[in-house]
């Protein structure tokens, strides 16, 4: 490299791209033995004020029932390791050591919570297979506001980390996957309890077979139509007796149906309009005798929800970003990515109850969203968000409404290393009985490399 440089105008006279090969050295001691090394740590330092009368959750601190607390913690260390192999470095490995607190954890661990392989298979498919994200169809759909995560909410059907065998197929217009998987839930929230509330029940969505077909489609450079269906199947389970089994309700899940389809639509490069629908049908079995049953067949009713947005990207406005979204969701929708994922800012507490693998909404869910983020130069950047969420009938008072808002600043130390304080406050109507307002300060820290 040092020979690449001192002699950059005797190669450019030879007619020797240098940058070429600046490239090819670049490779060779990024991927020195074929194995790349990466990583990322998150220091998280939370103050939270959580009013009377009920227990408060985080994203990322564990629940506790108090006026108000802080945390100070690394809430993510994690390890990339990449590993390409083959005649052309066709096959690739990844796996992520991830350390840390995790949710409501007050124990940090350590494990491979992420593993796969991809390689060129059968007409021109790719073949992936481990644990990793389900899906890709609901990207568009949803926020990711940067590398700390401040105001994120996520998907609703397949953002999930799954064991699982998928193949994709990349074609002119898009990209068709199909993966097959054999999840575990290690809760389940059934809207049973009375006035809106549900209950949680443990060990009893296990085993289940799920099967996923998701489709992109690029029709042109303005439209886009992204199509999915996702089926849980045959989880019939054994019956189980006790506290805190689901059988004790005399019901359990069966399978769970659902069909979804979305719109893009780009007016011109910086705004976008996104509309997605999905349609439910899920099913049990219950029984008047928990312990001896027999079991019936149940058939529950149909849920959908759907969403729509509007994009608009900084270099139109010049000051400012814009993401405006109505999102609505009906009583008995299940939320297979739980409840927290959307949700922005981490509090999850309010919505229904419970944190929870799967989730079905025991109330009409109505959301509404402004958020705008500033990126003012390569050092800085802004955001603030309002939304207000409605439940309907939550308890003999009527409906329940959150109205929340929040700030932040981020700032870019360098291209490794970045920082965040942000401020989120929630208010509660009065159909919460004796809630006040939440309020919590987050600082978060960065570091990759």
């Amino acid at each position: 490299k040092k020979l690449v440089i001192e002699f950059k105008d005797e190669l450019d006279a030879l007619g020797v791209k240098v940058d070429q090969l600046d490239k090819r050295v670049a490779v060779i001691e990024n991927r020195l033995g074929g194995w790349k090394l990466s990583g990322v740590l998150w220091q998280t330092f939370d103050y939270v004020n959580t009013g009377t009368g009920h227990e408060f959750a985080t994203g990322d601190n564990p629940a506790q029932q108090s006026e108000s607390f802080g945390r100070g913690s690394v809430s993510r260390a994690r390890i990339y390791f990449d590993r390409w192999f083959g005649e052309d470095e066709s096959i690739h490995f990844f796996a992520r050591l991830n350390g840390g607190h995790s949710g409501a954890s007050t124990t940090a661990s350590t494990n491979f919570d992420r593993f796969w392989a991809t390689t060129p298979a059968w007409f021109g498919t790719t073949l992936r297979v481990g644990r990793f994200w389900g899906g890709f169809i609901e990207q568009p759909y949803y926020l990711d506001s940067g590398p700390l995560e401040m105001l994120n909410f996520y998907s609703v059907i397949n953002t999930r980390r799954l064991d699982m065998i998928a193949l994709s197929k990349a074609f002119g217009l898009g990209e068709v996957t199909a993966y097959l998987a054999r999840p575990t839930f290690s809760k389940f929230t059934a809207p049973l309890g009375a006035e809106g509330e549900v209950e949680t029940f443990s060990d009893n969505v296990a085993n289940a077979w799920e099967l996923a077909l998701m489709g992109k489609f690029q029709l042109n450079e303005q439209f886009g139509l992204d199509l999915g269906v996702n089926a849980i199947l045959g989880d019939d389970g054994t019956t189980n007796t006790g506290a805190g089994k689901l059988d004790t309700a005399n019901y359990k899940l069966d399978n769970i149906w659902t069909v979804y389809g979305g719109l893009r639509f780009e007016f011109t490069p910086s705004i976008g309009l996104r509309g997605m629908y999905y349609y439910q049908s899920p099913s049990g079995k219950y029984t008047d005798n928990s312990v001896t049953g027999p079991w019936n067949d149940s058939n529950l009713d149909s849920a959908s929800a759907y969403t729509g947005i509007i994009d608009v990207k900084q270099d139109l406005l010049k000051f400012t970003s814009l993401w405006l979204q109505y999102q609505k969701f009906e009583k008995g929708f299940t939320l297979l990515t739980g409840l927290s994922d959307v949700v922005e800012g981490g509090i999850t507490d309010w919505g229904a109850s419970e944190l929870s693998d799967i989730q079905f909404l025991a109330n009409d869910w109505t959301i509404i969203r402004a958020i705008a983020q500033q990126q003012w130069n390569n050092k800085w950047k802004t955001y603030e968000f309002y939304s207000q969420h409605k439940l309907s009938d939550v308890d003999a008072n009527g409906d329940g409404t959150v109205n929340s808002w929040g700030l932040g600043v981020e700032y870019r130390l360098n291209p490794s290393v970045v920082t965040g304080l942000g401020y989120y406050n929630y208010s509660y109507a009065d159909a919460y009985d004796g809630r006040d307002s939440d309020s919590v300060i987050r600082w978060r820290t960065a570091v990759a490399f």
